[in-house]
């Protein structure tokens, strides 16, 4: 019976929180909740008309120091790059002007080619490769820039839960 009230209580906690959220963030609204709705969604690879306001043209990003700079600061953001056909080449996360976080980069038809992970401009986590078919053909796991292990062909999982 404790256990429930417990569990009860923190249910309401949490409503609480929530409504006083989505109370003193306007993006929280019900006009916004309907907008989603009816957004778009495209798939890797696809031809984007609009770029999503939180994307910057990687070309557009200055190089000082060993940092990439938007206007002559460290870089903290989404920078992408397109085919000459519009499709999605690759995106990188910045923070501060170092790879921090996930890098993804596609082939020309859309396949996903390497899915990569960063931390303060170092390869941490997993690195994965894929053939222009969307076959996984390499993947090595990375502590601060160091290799831990590889995995090539059968070694790789066949769930990469990406």
């Amino acid at each position: 019976m404790k256990l429930s009230l417990i569990i009860l209580l923190e249910l309401t906690i949490a409503s609480i929180i929530c409504i006083s959220c989505s109370k003193d963030n306007p993006a929280n609204s019900s006009k916004n909740e309907t907008d989603k709705d009816t957004a778009k969604v495209a798939p890797p690879g696809a031809i984007i008309e609009d770029k999503a306001p939180d994307e910057f043209p990687y070309k557009d990003l200055g190089y000082d120091k060993g940092l990439f700079t938007k206007d002559g600061k460290g870089f903290t953001g989404t920078a992408v790059q397109h085919h000459t056909d519009g499709k999605l080449k690759s995106r990188y996360q910045f923070v501060d002007g170092m790879l921090d976080g996930i890098i993804e980069e596609w082939w020309g038809n859309g396949q996903r080619s390497t899915y990569k992970q960063y931390k303060e401009n170092m390869r941490h986590g997993i690195t994965t490769y894929w053939d222009e078919k969307g076959v996984p053909t390499k993947q090595v796991l990375y502590k601060d820039d160091e290799e831990v292990e590889e995995k090539i062909g059968d070694q790789i999982p066949k769930d990469l839960g990406i």
